[in-house]
């Protein structure tokens, strides 16, 4: 049986202590899942952003080759 544990434990060593507390691992998730969680929403909004301005640019393109209308000279 392996004598490390399942979690990950910060490299902190409390004095007065046998070990770090199982508390600290579970901030070390905690942290950890705020973090990712805030970098996909980060991402998420700047694509999202990207996508509506490529979108614009389509519809503006759009609309102004369908009111360009091409005239005769002598007309």
């Amino acid at each position: 049986m392996p004598t490390e544990s399942f979690f990950p434990k910060l490299p902190i060593i409390v004095p007065t202590t046998q070990g770090i507390a199982f508390w600290w691992d579970i901030v070390g998730w905690v942290f950890q899942i705020v973090i990712m969680v805030t970098i996909i929403w980060l991402v998420t909004r700047w694509a999202l952003n990207v996508e509506k301005e490529i979108g614009e640019r389509a519809t503006v393109r759009k609309s102004s080759s369908n009111s360009s209308v091409r005239r005769n000279p002598g007309s």
